[in-house]
């Protein structure tokens, strides 16, 4: 017996398997990672002894010109006060004092703001530094200002402690910010350093009790 079979007609097209259209053209839109020169060039400046230079004589002179213009400021209306208060108008003058010492708190709370604003910029701990320039500062300042003093009258020994002042934390705030930021230095090198500094001043104020006293 015989099976009938049936075969394809010649006519009958195969079916075509669908494929997607080509979009290779689109992986030119995707992200393409780039290396990491920029951020290496980046680092090198920030290493850099001329760009480190630039940086610690830029906030050296405006935190140091802050640090002690409060201190500097109160001088004039503690001086003017010493001057003419007297037992009969010291009630008169009561307001007065009153206002001037909320203004200066009002100043110093807005000028140590900006200074720990500059030192967070720097990644230093505020604390840490200025707790070293008050330090060395106070142990300067009772030297300083007899020097002042014994130069002129009692306004121009109040001017020149002044200009000294500000001077010395100048110079103060150049030195650490250089010790603190230099990375080339060793951890143990730079709290040496920084020591010595502090010892410094130190030695200065005993000399001046010594020879004073």
């Amino acid at each position: 017996m015989k099976r009938d079979s049936i075969s394809p007609s010649n006519n009958t097209e195969q079916t075509e398997v669908p494929t997607l259209p080509d979009r290779s053209d689109l992986s030119k839109l995707y992200f393409q990672p780039k290396s990491a020169t920029i951020t290496e060039n980046v680092k090198a400046s920030i290493l850099d002894p001329e760009h480190l230079a630039k940086t610690v004589r830029q906030y050296a002179v405006k935190i140091g010109l802050l640090v002690p213009l409060p201190f500097i400021v109160a001088m004039i209306p503690a001086a003017l006060f010493i001057v003419y208060v007297s037992p009969s108008n010291i009630f008169q003058m009561l307001p007065l004092m009153t206002l001037t010492m909320i203004a200066w708190g009002i100043a110093v709370v807005l000028m140590f703001s900006k200074i720990i604003n500059y030192l967070n910029r720097l990644s230093i701990p505020a604390f840490t530094f200025l707790c070293l320039v008050f330090s060395c500062l106070l142990l300067l300042s009772q030297p300083i200002y007899h020097l002042a003093q014994a130069i002129g009258s009692f306004w121009l020994g109040q001017a020149i402690f002044s200009i000294l002042m500000m001077t010395i934390s100048l110079g103060l705030c150049w030195i650490f910010l250089q010790l603190i930021l230099n990375d080339r230095l060793a951890d143990s090198t730079r709290v040496r350093l920084i020591s010595t500094v502090v010892v410094l001043c130190l030695i200065s104020t005993v000399f001046y009790l010594v020879t004073t006293h």
